[in-house]
């Protein structure tokens, strides 16, 4: 769904070939382990994770997406694809 939602935001969402929008589930594992990962982020002068909205890839309907709350695991799907701004954290992989 990646390709999906960049081919609905451009250019808004510039994302690497090898980059994707997590989907709700993986997004969450993010949110359980963000403490771990900010810890990492600052090491390597990256931009932490911020207790804000973002888009999940997961799809709720043709035009709407699934949005996570990383500042306490709240979900909706409120925002529609093509017009609702709103954060896009991009991973290259995801190790279980």
């Amino acid at each position: 769904n990646t390709n999906q939602m960049r081919n609905i935001r451009k250019p808004k969402i510039k994302l690497a070939d090898d980059r994707y929008i997590p989907a709700l589930g993986e997004l969450y594992r993010i949110i359980i382990n963000k403490k771990a990962i900010n810890a990492a982020l600052e090491f390597a002068k990256g931009d932490k994770l911020q207790d804000r909205w973002y888009w999940t890839s997961t799809e709720d309907s043709a035009t709407n997406a699934w949005i996570l709350y990383l500042g306490g695991g709240t979900t909706s799907n409120w925002g529609t694809k093509a017009s609702s701004a709103g954060r896009v954290r991009a991973v290259s992989a995801f190790i279980f």
